[in-house]
């Protein structure tokens, strides 16, 4: 579902709710934590019961997931 051929509020959330529930679950469990709990990348860590940069390259990858399922759209990755 792309988010810009629907209206509203509702219909954004929904295609959020959407493209969280395809992520697998560690992922989900970090954006979840990082940004609906509001923790950071240590806190995180302590509550996944790993390392912070798990936490960051699955934060990535699963970004990069929610973005591509709700745009339809890859975005270029930048490496430096």
């Amino acid at each position: 579902m792309r988010v810009d051929s629907v209206d509203g509020p509702v219909t954004q959330r929904a295609a959020m709710l959407s493209a969280l529930s395809a992520l697998t679950s560690r992922q989900r469990a970090v954006i979840v934590l990082r940004f609906f709990c509001d923790l950071s990348v240590e806190q995180a860590a302590v509550e996944l019961n790993c390392t912070a940069g798990t936490v960051k390259s699955q934060t990535s990858k699963a970004l990069q997931a929610m973005r591509t399922a709700m745009t339809g759209e890859e975005a270029e990755v930048h490496r430096g």
